[in-house]
């Protein structure tokens, strides 16, 4: 499911690609009201210049280049189209001109642009449900992982604390190997869990999660890196600190 969900993305988003690249093209098969007024974004048609010899009919129009020095374009870009042109560009063959202004109703790739819409969102809530049933298929449910890492750096958190209130004064021996610990078990295994999170909260609420982990796992590094210096105040804030964000991140979550 998950090939055939990307391969869906990937056709979706070359096709809606080159959709786009028709949106302001307008067909002169159209009524002239709904085309007269209309601003040209590109030079079109061609005509041959003065002196020049007239295209041969067996040569197709697409193979003599625009502005070539025996050509040059019936009407120029910022030219505005009036019935007199509309029927000079019909009679030299011209299908479509490009204009300046959009209208889904002159769109002609309109149909495949949504079309390609469609497939990307089939494909992407594909991929979603994918994600959804991979932790189901292991009997636990998609958050469980995170929050009991955060259950457990908060546990560590409370024993080292409640060390550090022993007679002696502050251990910074302690707190860089519980911080330690904590960094590369619950952090660690917080962050690897991030595909079962957004499946089971979304990406906006995983950002919500996320930005108060983040100061959390920026408190635990910086207490690391003080007690690792011998800065024992700055050490003892963030063991302080830490436990309150620890908090925030896990009533996000909760919430």
């Amino acid at each position: 499911m998950k090939l055939f969900a990307s391969l869906l993305i990937m056709i979706g988003t070359v096709c809606g690609a080159l959709a786009a690249a028709t949106a302001y093209l307008a067909p002169l098969s159209l009524e002239d009201d709904r085309l007269i007024g209309l601003t040209l974004d590109a030079p079109a048609g061609q005509t041959p210049s003065e002196g020049a010899p007239e295209r041969d009919p067996l040569t197709p129009a697409s193979s003599q280049a625009l502005g070539s020095p025996s050509r040059t374009p019936i009407a120029g870009k910022g030219a505005e189209l009036t019935s007199e042109l509309l029927i000079e560009l019909r009679a030299a063959g011209v299908e479509r001109v490009r204009v300046t202004e959009f209208s889904f109703g002159r769109w002609p790739g309109k149909w495949a642009f949504l079309g390609s819409a469609a497939a990307l969102l089939v494909g992407a809530m594909m991929l979603r449900s994918g994600a959804k049933a991979a932790p189901a298929a292991q009997g636990e449910s998609p958050a469980q992982g995170g929050a009991e890492a955060l259950d457990h750096a908060e546990r560590m958190l409370d024993a080292l604390r409640q060390r550090l209130e022993l007679p002696g004064g502050p251990d910074l021996h302690a707190i860089t190997d519980v911080l330690g610990e904590v960094q590369a078990g619950p952090i660690a295994a917080f962050i690897a869990d991030r595909p079962a999170l957004i499946a089971k909260i979304g990406l906006a609420g995983y950002a919500r999660v996320m930005d108060r982990f983040a100061a959390f796992e920026r408190s635990v590094n910086r207490g690391w890196s003080a007690a690792t210096d011998g800065a024992t105040d700055e050490a003892m804030a963030c063991v302080e600190r830490a436990p309150v964000l620890l908090a925030e991140a896990k009533q996000a979550l909760a919430g």
